[in-house]
C-alpha cells in the first residue's frame, strides 16, 4: 500500500511524497502528445531501480493481433495512489452545476473537465 514519505523536497527539488510497493494500484501521468492532463489506472508489477513497471488496466497494446495489457517503466514522480471511485446516490448526481470542475473517465483515462449542460435541469448518469 502506498504510504507518505516524511520528506517532500530533496536537494531543492520536489519529490514524490508516496512510497509504492509491488501490487499497489496507481494512477499514471504519462508523457507525450495526447496524454497531457489525463491519468491512467494501473498496478505496479515490478521495481526497476528507482522506477516502477506499471501494467495498465485499460491502456492496451494495439499493434498486436490480440490486445494485451500495456506495461511501461514509470518514474516515481509520475505516479500517485489510485483514487477510490465515489459511489453517488441520485441526490448527489443532481447536485452538479454548470461550470463545475469534474474528472471524467473517457477513452481509457481520467480527464479534467467541466459540466457544460444539464439534461432536464439536472445532471444525469450516462
Amino acid at each position: 500500500m502506498a504510504t507518505m514519505n516524511d520528506t517532500e523536497v530533496k536537494k531543492g527539488k520536489p519529490t514524490n511524497k508516496y512510497h509504492f510497493e509491488i501490487g499497489d494500484k496507481v494512477e499514471v501521468a504519462r508523457k507525450g502528445e495526447g496524454y497531457k492532463g489525463a491519468l491512467y489506472e494501473g498496478i505496479i508489477v515490478e521495481r526497476k531501480g528507482k522506477n516502477f513497471v506499471v501494467q495498465y488496466h485499460h491502456l492496451l497494446l494495439e499493434h498486436k493481433i490480440l490486445a494485451e495489457p500495456n506495461r511501461e517503466i514509470i518514474q516515481n514522480r509520475r505516479l500517485r495512489p489510485a483514487s477510490p471511485l465515489p459511489l453517488m446516490n441520485e441526490d448527489e448526481w443532481s447536485s452538479f452545476k454548470v461550470n463545475a470542475d469534474v474528472d471524467a473517465f473517457h477513452f481509457v483515462g481520467w480527464w479534467r473537465g467541466a459540466v457544460v449542460n444539464l439534461v432536464g435541469g439536472k445532471a444525469r448518469r450516462l
